[in-house]
């Protein structure tokens, strides 16, 4: 379970509610699994974790960001597009030229 308010994150624990992890951010998102997250440190800086252990690099961006979205990718909003990032590199993977309100992760149907 992760809160977010007032510039901090914090995860907890889902049996006991122990602090797992925390800090300061704008946003806070899940991967599709529950082992990797991302925060949203300030406009143009996110830091991606693993097993609650920040990965190597950051992932920086030379725009300033609007908000951030979790799933099978990392997708990061601008005034007027969102742009998707992998999770293992960091390396963008597609930019859409449209200012979405959400974007959710695709669960595939099995079709």
């Amino acid at each position: 379970m992760a809160a977010l308010g007032d510039g901090e994150y914090i995860i907890y624990t889902a049996l006991r509610l122990n602090n797992k992890a925390f800090g300061p951010a704008l946003d806070f998102v899940w991967a599709s699994n529950s082992n990797e997250y991302a925060i949203r440190e300030s406009t143009t800086s996110i830091r991606l974790y693993k097993n609650f252990k920040e990965r190597t690099g950051v992932l920086n961006v030379s725009f300033a960001m609007e908000g951030l979205f979790g799933g099978h990718l990392v997708a990061v909003k601008g005034q007027s597009w969102v742009c998707f990032y992998d999770w293992d590199t960091g390396s963008l993977v597609r930019r859409i030229n449209e200012a979405p309100r959400n974007v959710c992760p695709f669960l595939g149907l099995g079709l």
